[in-house]
This record gives structure tokens, sequence and C-alpha cells, in this order.
């Protein structure tokens, strides 16, 4: 048994301050016995909480959310009469403060919520039987207000195989899985569970075995409309992917990578999503092997999601940052093909591929309406030489086209006034003019006499983008 101290502020794209929690992915490997890992703020007491179970030689890997220590470090502890190997992937993390507006994350000391083995919550899951579990009001999570809380929940003792649903009380249980497990497995993942109106969480096993199970809380999101950028929204949990029933995609290859249209599916909007929170699982690998997942369009990075050997099933929850075109891709670091399922449980908002913007404080103005954007384009259209500018225009509408057909900007679309400029000096002058009263911006303009309407461009102020 022993204790490792991690410096996670100021590393891997990590601020150096500023941070209340890292989301960790935490890989054992070649342990030399059973035990667990539990991760907590360096400097605090050791918590009554788990984050990874194993067995001696296994390889698992499970998502953390972990509190940072006054010294920007966290710590691991090895729950184990054995040494084991430990890989740690940063996957985000959680600004400091407090929360106080819908979708922000507040941190808490873990703490167990739920343990079946000792009539903690609940007792043992029965086949194909329901747990319920009273979250709001316990071990820090307020009495009200609470949209989702963060949970480790760990499958201890199964009798047979099956797999745990966690989803809101009082709600229809969903299709999908959030612990997939084989008999006398033990299995952890971390899930990310909305609350019923009631402030319990139901736990369901499908399976033809009694059950236990542990839940260690790690945090909760306070409920609400989101309307500022880089909060979490709960949502489903629905399933985007199971390449057994090619929902979604076929089985991967080995060594080859999957892209997963995910904007505009599965619950997730088509627009403002920075990243997807999902329970990922694999099943029926016929080699060892490792899943990566990352944002479609951008390198393999040097990090891993899940872990496997052959004909081992594999949940583990995994935050994705979206590509620019609205996909994700899933890696397979195997010879051979596997399957691969994917349930969405919420996603992060923002602009595709970048940093979060706020539509906070845009009002109707000059060419802004409830619905549309006005820019203009002015461009040498007629004249001596019809026509000679009018691939700038052309451009310009396919370019608003393009992005109306995906997109919008804060639920408004793009129009383009068309404006001729007459290849002349008081053309250009005249549509200045027009684009000043009507539109927002001048995008993309070729004009001969382009300095005809300068003057009246910046003495109105309309930003001119050409």
């Amino acid at each position: 048994m022993g204790t490792l101290q991690l410096q996670v502020l100021g590393h891997g794209g990590v601020p150096a301050s500023g941070v209340s929690a890292v989301v960790l992915n935490v890989t054992v490997t070649a342990p030399n016995g059973p035990g667990f890992i539990a991760v907590y703020p360096h400097g605090s007491a050791v918590p009554n909480a788990s984050n990874v179970n194993f067995v001696r030689g296994q390889t698992v890997a499970n998502l953390v959310v972990a509190s940072v220590g006054a010294d920007g470090s966290v710590d691991l502890l090895n729950h184990s009469a054995g040494t084991t190997q430990l890989i740690a992937d940063v996957s985000g993390y959680f600004a400091a403060g407090t929360a106080t507006d819908p979708g922000t994350y507040s941190p808490l000391a873990p703490a167990r919520l739920m343990d079946t083995r000792v009539h903690l919550g609940a007792g043992t899951l029965a086949p194909n039987s329901r747990a319920q579990l009273a979250v709001d009001g316990h071990d820090g999570i307020p009495a009200s207000g609470v949209a989702a809380v963060v949970m480790n929940v760990t499958v201890t003792q199964p009798r047979a195989q099956g797999v745990i649903t966690v989803y809101p009380d009082g709600t229809t249980r969903p299709g999908s899985s959030n612990l997939n497990f084989s008999a006398s497995q033990n299995v952890p993942n971390l899930v990310v569970a909305r609350v019923g109106a009631d402030g319990d969480v139901d736990f369901w096993n499908t399976s033809n075995g009694a059950t236990d199970l542990i839940a260690d809380v790690q945090g909760y999101l306070l409920a609400g409309t989101p309307v500022d950028p880089g909060v979490f929204v709960p949502a489903g949990p629905s399933r985007a992917l199971d390449t057994r029933s090619k929902l979604g995609a076929v089985p991967v290859g080995g060594h080859r990578t999957l892209s997963l249209a995910i904007a505009g599916h599965a619950g997730v909007p088509a627009t403002q999503v920075r990243a997807v929170v999902m329970n990922v699982t694999l099943t029926g690998p016929i080699a060892p092997g490792f899943i990566t997942v990352y944002p479609d369009g951008t390198p393999l990075p040097t990090a891993s999601d899940l872990n496997f050997v052959a004909r081992q099933t594999v949940p583990n929850l995994v935050v994705a940052p979206v590509g620019t075109d609205g996909k994700i891709d899933f890696y397979n670091g195997s010879s051979n093909s596997v399957q691969l399922i994917a349930d969405v449980e919420g996603y992060d908002t923002g602009v595709l591929g970048e940093p979060g913007a706020s539509c906070t404080g845009l009002a109707n103005s000059t060419g802004i309406t409830d619905s549309t954007i006005s820019i203009a384009n002015a461009s040498d259209i007629s004249g001596p030489v019809s026509g000679i500018d009018v691939s700038a225009q052309q451009a310009t509408q396919a370019y608003a086209a393009y992005f109306d057909a995906g997109a919008d900007l804060c639920g408004r679309t793009l129009s383009v006034d068309a404006l001729d400029t007459e290849t002349s000096q008081e053309g250009d002058q005249a549509a200045a003019t027009t684009a000043c009263a009507d539109d927002f911006a001048i995008v993309g303009s070729m004009s001969t006499f382009d300095d005809g309407g300068a003057a009246t461009a910046a003495a109105c102020g309309i930003p001119d983008l050409r």
C-alpha cells in the first residue's frame, strides 16, 4: 500500500491556477495483487471511496473527476498488497470558484453513497430488478437545485453476466448501459446520473444473477437552463453508436479509425457543442489493445480511453471533444476488429472546435433580426466589363448557404445582401450607403473603385472584411 503524489496544475494543458478539479483517465496495469486506487486532493484525508478496482495482472481504466489540493496536486492511493503501474491522461478541468450558474460543476470530497454489501443505501440487487437511491441532501449534495450527480459506480460480486443502467427515478428506463460485467468480475465506471424530480436515481440490474453495487459521489451539476459557454448539459442516456447493429457505424478493424457524426444526433445539438460525455463500451475483442477517442480532423493523441484483453467487455466514461465537422473518432489500437457501443450522457456547451462563445448581450440592431444576420457583398457586377467580380459575390453567397445548412449564430442564419458597385466610385459609395443602413457587415467584396465608399463605411463604423 502506498501513495503517489501527482502535480496536475500547470501540466498537460491544465492552467497553473484557478482550477478546482481535473478530469483524468486513470489506467492500472500490471498489478501484483487485487485492490483499488483512490484519487483525492493532496493534503486531505484518505476517503472511504474508490476509483479503479482491479485483480492481479488486470489492465483496467476509469475516468476520474479529482478535486485538486491547495498545492495543485492530487494523490493516488494504491490500496493493495502489491505494486502496480499507473497511467493518467488528462481530459479536462473545472475552473475554481463557487458554482452558481446552471450547468456548472461543484466537486465534492469523495464519499460513499451506496454499498449494497452492507445495506448502505440499498440491499443487494436481485436479478432483473431496480434499486432506488436518494442522492439529494446527502454527503454534500444540496437538497434541491441539482441536475445530475457524478458518481463512481462499481459492480462487485456479480453472480452472472449483465449490465447496469443508471437513470433518473420516475422516468422510463433507457435502452443504454453504464457498466457491463461478467460473472464474478469487479467493474468500476464513472457515471453522470441525472436526478429524478424526487432527488433520487435508479440502478437497474439487467442480469440473471444478483449483484452488489458501490456508488461513491464525486460532485454534482446545478439545475437550470445553461446559458454560459463551457457548462455541462446532462442529457440522455441515449445510444449514439452500436456497431453490433450497425447503428452509427460498422465494426472498426485493427489499427483503424471509426468516425461518428455526433452533433445533431442522440440528443446532442447540431451546434454550440464543444465536447460530448459518453459511456463507451468495447465488446468482442479478439486481441488485446486500446481505444482512443478524439476530435475528428485532429492528430491521434498519445492517450487511451479504454484498455482491454481478448474476449473482455470494458466500459468507461469518456469526455470527447468534437471536431469542427461535428464528428468524433475512435481509434482501435488492436490487431483485430472490435465492437463499440457509445451512450451519450451529456455535452459541453460552446462552438464546435473553438473556445466557448456567449450569446449573452447579443441584441437586434442594424442587420440583425430575431432570425437573420444580414451581411452585404459589394462587388462590380455591371459596368464596362459586365460580371467582372461576380465570382466574389457568388463565393460569399455559397459560404452563407454552406454555413446555414449545418449551423447558426445564436439562433440566426446568414443572409447576403448582394450589392452592385457598377465599376464606379459613385456605385461603390451608393453600395456602402445601403450597407450602412441595412446590414451588419460588408463581407468578401471586390470592386475596382473601392475608395468610393470607403469614407461612408468608415463614418458609419460598419465592419468591412474584404
